[in-house]
């Protein structure tokens, strides 16, 4: 397990975590994630993975949303506007993910970032969104809340993805330069609101005319990935593609009618 400390008490707490994992993996022979059954390797039981409902077959070319055979747009995308040209999901945000995705945010999980990321960069093997090896940036925090969680979920992933694909990730390129308001209680266009013009690009002439890759935990309405294509267009990206690891698509009411308490969503 790679183990990044960097400046500040947030990094150490993140460090702390990691290494809390190692002594935890090296203890304990690995387990399901979501269950604790027993396993060869780290992640999911084969019961646990197909809870997930990996999202596979035919996808909207646009939102990545399942059509019944791919299409340039769908019912989910058509009457929306995004500034990002395509974008790739691993799977619906069921209850199977949400808790995942409680564990990582909320928990200190930061291996479930990493199994997630893996599995990400897997299912993004071939796929049009990497076939023009694209820089690879996840979507940031700001600094007062990743001192306050002491890591970026969104770099855990993106780095574990970004292994698994051999792309370059550069976690400091994109930056949120002013705090925003947890999205949960918000509608669409207050999100769309909340998180316009709150990112820039640190270099811009590194993304020029370069195809770029954001990578997201959860997507909702794409208001966050959608301004931060917006912020990387602007800076001269020639291409910007998202990928998360899920999405509620038609249903933006959380699984089962609850959210965790402070689930936050873009």
């Amino acid at each position: 397990m790679q183990i990044t400390w960097g400046p500040g008490k947030g990094d150490l707490k993140n460090g702390a975590a990691a290494v809390r994992d190692a002594i935890l993996d090296f203890i304990y022979p690995p387990h399901c994630l979501l269950c604790r059954t027993p396993l060869e390797g780290s992640g999911f039981c084969a019961a646990c993975w197909a809870g997930l409902e990996a999202i596979v077959g035919p996808r909207c070319l646009r939102c990545g949303c399942p059509v019944e055979s791919e299409a340039a747009t769908c019912g989910n995308c058509a009457d929306k506007l995004f500034n990002f040209n395509r974008m790739c999901v691993l799977s619906p945000f069921n209850f199977s993910m949400q808790r995942l995705i409680h564990m990582l945010k909320y928990q200190g999980r930061t291996s479930v970032g990493r199994v997630l990321g893996e599995a990400l960069g897997e299912a993004l093997k071939g796929d049009v969104l990497t076939a023009e090896a694209p820089l690879v940036l996840p979507v940031p925090l700001h600094g007062s809340r990743r001192r306050e969680r002491g890591y970026n979920q969104s770099a855990l992933i993106a780095r574990a993805a970004g292994t698994v694909l051999g792309l370059s990730v550069r976690e400091r390129m994109l930056q949120r330069i002013r705090p925003t308001r947890t999205q949960t209680a918000l509608d669409a266009e207050s999100r769309r609101a909340n998180v316009a013009g709150a990112f820039r690009v640190k270099a811009p002439h590194r993304v020029q005319d370069r195809t770029v890759l954001v990578i997201d935990d959860v997507v909702t309405t794409g208001a966050t990935v959608n301004a931060c294509a917006a912020a990387l267009k602007a800076a001269g990206a020639r291409q910007v593609y998202v990928a998360a690891v899920a999405c509620p698509y038609f249903d933006e009411k959380p699984p089962h009618g609850s959210r965790p308490a402070g689930m936050e969503m873009h």
